[in-house]
Parts: C-alpha cells; structure tokens; sequence
C-alpha cells in the first residue's frame, strides 16, 4: 500500500503503534490528561504519555468529552455542537482497462441523482507502478464521490437504502448517463475492470435495509468558525490535529488535517521547550483581485442580507478582459451602509375552550383532505369585495406608521435608564428600536379611538403588546435557531445565546409595568380585566409554541389543516389580533361585556395573515421581508403549506421530506433546502394557500362588518381597521 513506506519510516524512528484498538476514554488528572482507555479486541488498558495529539474525526471526539475535561477547557464543548455537522461523503473507485480521456482535476456531474464529482487518479501518479493494483491491464482509476445518499434515484431509494453492490452498479449507471453524451463512449461496461466501494459504509446493524457510515464528513455550516478549537487547546498536554481545527482552510479537507497536524505538533515542541526548528505553516494567501467582493459579501451578512448577483455580473467582463475594473464594485459598499445594526454597548374562566372556539363557519376554500370543513373552491385573485381595500396600500401603510409613532416613546419610556445597561438595557432599546410592522399596538389604539374614546389611554397597553411580542421574538429566534431578524443579526447572534435569554425574560416583566400603567387614567374596573386578558394572551401563545415544537421534535407529518387552524389560533391569532382588539375596546369601555365579537374576527385575520406569512417566507424579497427566506423550511416548521404539500408529493418524495424534517437544522444543507422549495412550488402548495388565505380574508370581511364593529359610526379609525383586511393578504412585508 501507498502508506506503507510512511508506516516503516516511522517506526524506525523509535513510533510505537497499536493497531485494531478503539479509543474508549480520556483520562484527566489535575494538570490535563493523564491517559488515554483503549480496547483491543476485547481487552481494554490505558496508554499513558508526557503529551496527547487527537487526531480523532469530530463524531469520535464528541463521547469522549468528560465533565472533567471540559472543566479544563470549556471551549471544548463546541465540539459537542460541532459533531452533529457531518454528512455522508464517500465514494468508490472504479478500475477500468481503458484510457480515460477526463480532465486532469474534478468534475463535477451535476446532472446526476446522487450528486456525483469525479477525478481521474492516474494522471497524477505518473510514475506508479503498471502492477501496484495488482495487475498490469488497468489503463484509467477513477475515483468518484457520492455527495447526496439521501436522494432518491430511479427506482425511488436513495443511496444509503441500497446495498453496496446496488450503490456501485447505480452509481456507475449515473456516471455513464452523464459522461456518455454527444455520441461519445467515455465509460463501457465492458472496460469496468473492477471497483471498490468505501469499507465505512456497511449495512447498519439497527436499521433492517439501510446503510450505515462509520466516516462522514464535516460540513462548515454557517456560523460554526467560532465553535471550531485552535490546535492548542487550554489543557497543557492535549492537542487536536484533524479538519474542525481553526486553519487556514476553512473546509473539511486533508489540506487542512495536515496543517492542524502541523500546529498541534508545534504545540507540543514549544511545551517541551525543543530548540531545534518547527513544522512549516504557511500564511493564507488571498487574491487581493477579490477582496472588494469579499468586503461586500462580509458587510451583506452582518447587514443580515442575503447574497448579491449583481457585482459578480458586474465585473466578469473585468475579470474575462484582464481588467482592473473591479475596483468599480468598492462604490457598492457605500449603499449597505444604512441597514447595519447599531453595536450595543390555564384559560380564565370567561374564555372559551379555544381548542374549538371560535369554530370556523363555511368558506370558500381550495378543496383539500375530508377533515377540512370547507369543501368548495376559492377564486384564483382577491375577492373583488377587498379590491377597494388594497388599492391604496400606500395610505394603509402611512397611518400604520402614525400609530406606532404614537407608541413608540411609551415603549421606549418602559425600559428603565440604569444599570446594567451594556448587558441589559442598551440591547433591548436596540432591539426595539429595530422597525417591525408595529401592527398588533395599531390594532389596540385604533380600536379604542374607532369606538370613541380616547387613544392616549390606550398608549401604555399598546405599549406593553409591543413590547411582549418582541419578547417573544427573542425567545423564538432561539428556538428556531434563526440568524436574523429585520434585517439585522438575531439577538442571540449579536449578544450570544445567555444574555439573549436574559434580555427577552426582562421584555416580558418590562410589558407587565406597562399594562399597569394603563390603569393609571381608567376605571378601577379596568385593570383585573386587562391583566385578565393579558394572562390568557400568554398562555394562549406559550400552548402554540410548544404545539409547533412538539410537531418539530417528534417529526410529525399526519397533521392536517385543522391542526394548523388550532395552531394559529393558539400562536397568531390571539395575542396578534384577537386580543389586541378586545383590550383596545376594555380601554374604550372598562365595563364591555361583549369583547367576542372580536374573536371570530381575529381568527380569521390571523389566519389569513399566518399563511401569507408562510409564503412570504419562501416567495418574499429579505430586504423588505426582514427574516430569513426560506426559514421555515430551514426550521421544519409546519405550515398549510407543507400539509398540503405533503398529500400531493410522491411516496418517494414524502419519504424524503420525512428524512429531511427528521434532522435538526445543523444537519440540513442549503441544496436540501432548496429541493424541499422546489417541492413545494412544483406540487402547486404555495398557489393554493395563496388562495386559501384570500379566501380567510374575505371571511374576515365579513365579520369585521356583521359582528365586531357592526353599528360603529364611520370614522377614519375604523376605514383604517377594515383595510388591514385586504393589505395583510398583499402585502410584501
């Protein structure tokens, strides 16, 4: 073998290896390690040394972190979150009597099922010898990865459901359908000499039919450098050599195991206090021709933007001509500039039982599965009785932005101006100063000022909605795992995942003070009542959320809509809509006794807007939209959507969808992502709920006019609350 003269030099060099032994365990004592538990067939002992290089891959090291050890160096826990980043990507070699006319470097076949790269070996090797594969008839190795196990291929399994004869004969065929083209017979079976399939992937000894992989490989996903360890760790006599250690190579690459080999060696000469010279580590060297890209693309993601085409386009011209023109894209810069973040230093007993309430009434409604409750088909557009209300979306959004001008010095006046500031205070300010939609206080003021009564009064209460459901936010982006939020870094990104925690906890007590003070001009009768609706807003919302991360944690796919309509209920509709409403008119009238003629409303108008929210996020632009496109499908949330989607796709395809929902977010990749997309475009899912949500909509109409504000004398308040109808099924933010 080619390791072979490697092996013998090493040994003559005083190396000591013991082979077929498994590394069980690493011993600490006081000052760092103090061995290291091997078993060899069976008998276990410990190795001992002066210094320990762990050259071990990031899904073996992960077990072997003791509390012990991380008491050491806490750092090494990232490895624990790292280790979950790795995916399948081994290969075969396929030995071939003939010469192989292929390019000297990779190809990447991008027109294959399993997402098949290749590379012709002998070219490089030149010099090997006729016989080293054992015979002297090979004329071509060609060495090809398999990248994507999990995508079905013509007979609708993937790659890790077939046994490792089927995955070399299907990887062969993919490779011959996409070589084999304008006449040309690059690969034939019979010049298919032998091959060798990677021993790693074996049948999977828990799972009947599949295959297991005892050597996957790390993804750099984003966000994941700064879990990455330095060679030299914080524990005198432990060092790290493989592709997760911080190098020059940011990539999970033999280039890069060499170079974490390299400064973990070095690590150990300068802890021996050796004179003698030290291993080679060369800087990293990047083409100042790209920094201007680079600039950019590093100003983008802090601005929490998505990537830009147009400076590509720009300069391939330049870079095709051999031009200095690149230097036109550094004026770009200048226009990402404004959108960087600023650095900061159980129900009440008049509720109903929401679980059926408000039950929803006969609607015109795509047909979908028998457990929908309405049956027939709803218009491809908007319903021409919301025309009117959508045509003017300017002067919707003009008033929406007046109400929350009126909000926004109360909201701010409820985070207290003392210490801590830098840890606490200063990032919630920040936090709110970040312009959302501000609809849920504009519902509250204007429907105190639509039923007459003063809106001032309504400021503190408006105020504390705001402030809740930024609250919420916090703890949702957590929960989602998100990168960003308005267009910024999420709070966890930027403070880190503690104080982010921290700052939501005190957004919540912080909207408690601010329903207080609602009561400080109103009626005695007033504050029970709020703080009544205030509790039942909270419950609601928390019971939504734990629905979605249930449905989340258990890989639920036989959810219909009725589930989804229980969910928006819970997590929407009541403290977006419903219950904005109800204490908008408690202020107006502490003694109203009638606030469920809110409810049917409210549930409508959250539902219509929940689902145009779900295809926002995947057909939205993130500039205007300010969360992250395609974050649902990144989360696993379960949307109408995805339900829909779900009954329409194919066996195979569902299959897929179900292996996909069932990985955590660290484990998807943005080529799955952008199927799971695909899929739900092509199965015409995202249509259909367009039309659902007008449909919802056009319900909402119905009720805002026959029960919630039925009798209201007309005023511009009230023209304002019926336009939010029609705006939150077109709008595009």
């Amino acid at each position: 073998m080619w390791i072979d003269p490697w092996l013998s030099y090493l040994q003559s060099k005083g190396v000591h290896y013991i082979f077929a032994a498994e590394v069980k365990g690493i011993e600490v004592g006081s000052d760092g390690v103090s061995g290291v538990v091997i078993d060899q067939s069976g008998l276990r002992q410990v190795v001992r040394g002066d210094y320990y290089l762990a050259a071990l891959p990031i899904e073996r090291i992960a077990p072997l972190l003791s509390p012990a050890l991380l008491a050491l160096d806490p750092a090494l826990a990232h490895l624990q979150t790292l280790s979950v980043n790795v995916e399948w990507m081994n290969g075969v070699q396929y030995y071939l009597t003939s010469v192989l006319p292929a390019p000297r470097g990779h190809v990447i076949h991008i027109d294959t099922e399993w997402a098949l790269t290749s590379i012709s070996q002998l070219p490089f090797w030149p010099e090997l010898p006729r016989d080293f594969f054992g015979t002297s008839s090979l004329g071509s190795v060609l060495s090809v990865d398999i990248s994507d196990w999990t995508m079905p291929g013509p007979d609708g399994r993937p790659a890790m459901r077939c046994s490792r004869r089927e995955v070399a004969l299907e990887a062969w065929r993919q490779l011959k359908e996409s070589m084999n083209v304008d006449g040309q017979m690059l690969l034939r079976d019979e010049d298919l000499h032998s091959w060798f399939l990677d021993s790693d992937i074996a049948p999977d000894p828990l799972r009947s039919g599949y295959l297991s992989n005892a050597e996957p490989l790390l993804v750099n996903l984003v966000n994941t450098w700064s879990l990455r360890p330095e060679a030299i760790t914080a524990i005198p006599n432990l060092f790290l050599a493989s592709d997760y250690v911080r190098t020059n190579t940011d990539l999970a690459t033999m280039e890069g195991a060499n170079e974490a080999a390299r400064r973990g060696v070095n690590g150990i000469l300068d802890a021996s206090g050796f004179q003698g010279p030290r291993c080679q580590v060369w800087p990293l060297q990047e083409p100042q021709l790209f920094k201007p890209l680079r600039d950019l693309d590093a100003l983008r993601f802090r601005a929490g933007l998505p990537w830009d085409q147009q400076p590509i386009d720009l300069v391939l011209p330049a870079l095709q001509q051999a031009s200095p023109l690149l230097a036109q894209v550094a004026d770009r810069l200048q226009t990402i500039e404004p959108f960087l973040p600023n650095d900061p230093q159980g129900s009440h007993g008049r509720f109903a039982d929401t679980a059926t309430t408000p039950s929803p009434q006969p609607l015109a409604i795509p047909g979908t599965a028998p457990s929908w409750p309405f049956t027939s088909l709803a218009p491809a557009s908007l319903p021409s009785s919301l025309a009117s209300q959508t045509s003017d979306s300017t002067g919707f959004l003009d008033r929406l932005s007046w109400y929350n001008e009126q909000v926004r010095g109360t909201l701010q006046s409820g985070v207290p101006d003392r210490e801590p500031r830098r840890h606490l205070y200063e990032p919630i300010r920040s936090f709110l100063a970040r312009a959302g939609k501000g609809l849920r206080p504009a519902l509250c003021l204007a429907t105190t000022s639509a039923l007459g009564a003063n809106a001032d009064h309504a400021l503190p209460a408006a105020a504390g909605i705001e402030m809740l459901h930024n609250a919420f936010l916090v703890h949702d982006d957590i929960e989602d795992e998100s990168d960003s939020r308005r267009g910024a870094p999420t709070l966890h990104r930027s403070l880190g995942l503690p104080l982010a925690v921290n700052a939501g906890d005190a957004m919540n007590a912080l909207a408690m003070g601010l329903f207080r003070r609602s009561s400080e001009q109103s009626s005695p009768l007033l504050l029970p009542r709020l703080l009544d609706e205030v509790d039942h807003m909270l419950l609601e919302s928390l019971e939504g959320q734990a629905m979605e991360l249930g449905w989340m944690h258990d890989n639920a796919l036989d959810l219909g809509p009725d589930d989804y309509m229980r969910l928006v209920l819970k997590k929407t509709a009541w403290y977006s809509f419903i219950h904005p409403l109800r204490i908008g008119a408690l202020i107006a009238d502490p003694a109203d006794q009638s606030l469920d003629r809110f409810d049917r409303f409210g549930f409508f108008l959250g539902l219509a807007f929940q689902i145009s929210d779900d295809v926002l996020n995947l057909r939205g632009q993130q500039v205007r939209y300010g969360k992250e496109i395609d974050g649902d499908l990144w989360e696993g949330k379960r949307t109408l959507i995805l339900s829909h989607a779900l009954g329409s796709v194919s066996a195979s395809d569902r299959e897929w969808i179900a292996s996909f929902l069932g990985r955590p977010r660290q484990r998807r990749l943005p080529r799955e992502v952008f199927r799971m997309h695909e899929l739900l475009e092509n199965s015409g899912s995202i249509d259909w709920a367009v039309n659902v949500a007008h449909a919802f909509t056009d319900a909402a109409l119905t009720e805002f006019e026959n029960t919630a504000f039925a009798g209201v004398k007309e005023n511009p308040d009230l023209s304002w609350l019926r336009s939010c109808v029609g705006y939150l099924v077109q709008r595009d933010l």
